[in-house]
């Protein structure tokens, strides 16, 4: 699974912005807007990436990827600050550019 296919399983082809959106309607708006900010990058845990995305999503995603559930949910809770924090480098979320990134320089991060 490339990081394209990532972004189009975790935001539902809805953008980066949904993505965003949904964190923080899930009581953890904290945590994801450190990812799109300039500072450190707070953690997440498999528990709250489950949570956050459901369990459809998370078992659509670990079928794309060829792995289990749990697996899945532990990988995007490793990659997602990075994914979310690559992808917003001026420190917030373009809404403008949510469909069209460069991810080419975190290919293989779920692999």
């Amino acid at each position: 699974m490339g990081l394209d296919d990532l972004l189009g399983a975790v935001t539902d082809g809805s953008g980066l912005t949904d993505l965003v959106g949904k964190f923080s309607e899930n009581g953890l708006g904290d945590v994801v807007n450190s990812w799109v900010g300039k500072g450190s990058n707070l953690p997440i845990s498999a528990d709250q990436i489950s949570k956050v995305l459901g369990n459809d999503m998370i078992q659509n995603i670990a079928k794309k990827a060829g792995i289990d559930t749990g697996t899945e949910s532990e990988k995007l809770a490793g990659i997602l600050p990075q994914f979310i924090d690559k992808l917003t480098p001026n420190g917030k979320v373009d809404s403008d550019k949510d469909s069209g990134f460069d991810l080419s320089s975190l290919a293989g991060l779920l692999k």
